[in-house]
Order: structure tokens, then sequence, then C-alpha cells
């Protein structure tokens, strides 16, 4: 009979159990971790390593136990996740895509871990990093206190992102982060016997495909492995000069567009840095890389496009700061491109003050293209400005909403009585 502290057997020998043995209360508190500081590749299980069973619950309390997934004799692909992590919320497509593609074939679920960019200090950086993606996108969310906090968080990713998976939220002391790996979007695909068949430190993140090693590992042909590269790609700048407050972190935006039919692997350089004293800057591309990363190596599917960031990280003197960027294709060196970016901090003094009340004002879409609302300030004043002060439009706010199709692509800021919110077109 199985039991939930031996449920795994490999050669004869029992599978840890690291829980849980019950649903917690919405009260129980968040165990707080460590800034982790190592490898999401080499973290958790390795290739054919047997792995801990464990039971975690939906939002809605139902459950789910890995020993019971793989008695149905299929393996159980596991990605992890959080609201906060922009990464996650991109490969969101993919997951649904493998979802469809293997159906019958493969179990798909999706754990819920610790927030990988809240508005508090992130515990893979040590430091507040919310990422360009999550002021455009408006995710701004600190870490949960509680279970119930945290389930909430799921909630949210539910009702604004479509996933074919069920979500299974980690418990209060996170035990599956830990065991599995602290890592923001890892990935596992394990066999009927327990043991990994497959890791991704970051889930289908080149070179790894997941359509490829799952069409070997099933003998299947999904259609979906496409490994042929040599297209070319165009760039995008949206925001060249990225203006905040001292301290704060700016944010450059560029789109780099695939339009054709192959995949397109692209070099991205810092060619110069000239930085104030104690700045850093780093990119955000297919994940967020660290601020001594000067150079990376991406891969764009034909089609696609992907959103760019060049980020920086601002001491509280008032400064500028420069950075050169190269975009290289790797098969075509011809089709390049190269330009600086700009940092400021030198805020006008009748400009943005801080932005710490930019997180009250409800705009939607963001990004936008032609219209934005503001539903709960409907009948009062706003004025549509520019990330430099320039006035853009004002007015009375109607249920229609503000008229935006030939404003060009950039960021701006909406401001209404006190409050403000950021803004993207892109």
């Amino acid at each position: 009979m199985l039991t939930f502290n031996s449920i795994l057997f490999v050669n004869g020998q029992p599978s840890p159990f690291i829980g849980l043995n019950s649903i917690p209360l919405a009260s129980d508190l968040i165990c707080q971790e460590p800034v982790f500081s190592g490898s999401f590749y080499t973290s958790g299980y390795g290739p054919s390593a047997v792995v801990s069973d464990f039971k975690l619950y939906e939002s809605n309390g139902d459950s789910v136990v890995l020993s019971h997934l793989l008695s149905g004799g299929k393996p159980v692909l596991i990605v992890s996740g959080s609201l906060t992590c922009p990464i996650f919320r991109n490969k969101l497509p993919t997951l649904n895509q493998v979802v469809n593609a293997y159906a019958g074939q493969l179990e798909v679920i999706v754990i819920y871990t610790i927030e990988a960019h809240p508005t508090d200090t992130s515990v893979y950086f040590g430091y507040v990093n919310i990422t360009s993606q999550n002021q455009t996108d408006g995710i701004l969310f600190p870490s949960p206190q509680t279970y119930g906090e945290r389930k909430a968080l799921v909630d949210t990713l539910l009702q604004r992102y479509t996933i074919s998976a069920p979500v299974y939220i980690d418990g209060p002391c996170n035990p599956w982060w830990k065991q599995y790996g602290p890592a923001p979007n890892n990935a596992y695909v394990i066999r009927p016997d327990g043991k990994v068949a497959i890791h991704h430190g970051w889930f289908d993140r080149n070179p790894r495909n997941i359509f490829c090693e799952l069409d070997t590992l099933l003998g299947v042909t999904s259609g979906m492995c496409n490994a042929t590269t040599g297209g070319s790609f165009t760039i995008n700048i949206l925001n060249q000069t990225a203006i905040g407050a001292p301290g704060s972190a700016l944010y450059a935006f560029v789109d780099i567009l695939n339009s054709g039919t192959n995949d397109c692997e692209i070099d991205i350089f810092k060619q110069q840095q000239q930085l104030p004293t104690g700045w850093e800057t780093s990119f955000c591309a297919d994940i967020c890389y660290a601020t001594q990363d000067d150079s990376i190596r991406i891969q764009l599917p034909a089609g696609d496009t992907m959103h760019f960031s060049l980020d920086y990280f601002t001491t509280l003197s008032a400064d500028t700061g420069n950075v050169r960027l190269g975009f290289r294709n790797v098969n075509h060196p011809n089709n390049q491109y190269a330009f600086w970016c700009k940092g400021d901090t030198r805020m006008p003094v009748n400009s943005l003050q801080s932005l710490t009340n930019t997180l009250s004002l409800n705009v939607y879409p963001n990004p936008f293209s032609d219209r934005i609302f503001i539903p709960d300030a409907v009948g009062k004043t706003y004025t549509f400005q520019a990330i430099d002060d320039r006035l853009i439009s004002s007015g009375f706010l109607t249920n229609d909403g503000i008229e935006c199709s030939e404003v060009p692509k950039g960021m701006y800021i909406i401001r209404v009585d006190s409050q403000f919110q950021r803004i993207l077109k892109w």
C-alpha cells in the first residue's frame, strides 16, 4: 500500500516525501529564504536522478501527488513559475502548445513558487528588481507573506492568463522550490519510474528545445521541433533614453523582430559603457541577465518579436550614463545594428518628482496601441505626457477612453490628480 512517506520506489529503495500532508491554512506564514546566487542549471536534480514525491494543492483545494500521476504510465512535465516572473509568463504559449501537442502522451503541471520580481527584495537578486516588462504589464506585487496571499496571486495569474495545465501551489516553507532547485522557471520531465529524463534550468531556453526533446523521448513527431536557423532580424528602438529618479531602475526598450520563416541567432553585447561610479546595467531578453553579463546569445523564432530592455541600476546621486549596444546575426554578420542608449536621473523639478505613486492608477491596456482607458477616473481631468514632460494631450476622461493611435511608440506618463502611471506604446 502506498503511503505519503514512501511512495516512489526505485531499485527497491523509497524516495523521500517532501510534502504536503494537508492543505495549508490561509494564515500560514511564508518562510523567508536567503538570496540564492547559485546556478539554475545545476541546482535540483540531474539526469536520471530519482526525485522526491510531493503533494501540493490548487487554489480551489484540489491536490496532486506526483506518484499518482506517474502510476498512469506517462511521463510528467513539471514547470515552475510565478506571476512576477515575465519569462514564465512569456513561456505560457509554449507550455500550452506542449499540452496540446502531446495530449494523451504526457501529463503537464505547473508549480507556483517564490515570486521572481516582486516590488520588494527579490530572492534572486538581493535587491528590488521589478523588470521593465512587469512595469509595462502592470504586474507589480510584493512577496506574499502568507499562504493565502500566495494563493491570491495564483488566482490573479489565472484571471489574466490562459494556462492549459493545472497550477499547484508550493507550500508555505517552499519545499518543492528547495528540493527541485531554486529557480524562477525551471522544468523537469519525470519518467514513470520516478527518474529525471529532462531538466531545464530555464524552461525551453535556447539551445534547449522542449519539442525536440519530447519528440525524442516519446518517439513521436509533433511537427513543433524547428531547429532551422539562418533568418534575419530588424530592430525597432522604442525608448533610447531612460529617465527616472536617482536610485531607481531605468529601462531603455527595443523590439527585436524576425519576420522571416527561419529562426535567427543573435549576439547582443555592450560595445562601450560610460557609467557613473556605482551604476550597473543588465540585459532583459529571453531571460533577465546578471549585470556582469556583457554579451549574450539569443534565438529568435521565425515570425516572432522579442521585447528587449537595457536596465540601468542607478545611485542616489543625479547623473547620466551611456551604453553603446551591438546586435549581430550569428549566421549573417552583415545583419547588425549598433546605437547608444542613455540613462538619466537628472529629472526636471516639475516632472514626476518621484514615481512612488505610479502603481495606484489603473490604466489599460498597458502596453497600448490605439486607445487607453482609466475606468476609475471617468469625469476627472487627465494629462498625457511624454517621459520628458512634453504634453501630449489633456482633458476630461470619458468612458470612450483616450485616443492614442497617432502617438509614436515609446514610454509615456498618465496623470490624474496626484496619481501617475507609466504606460508604453509598442
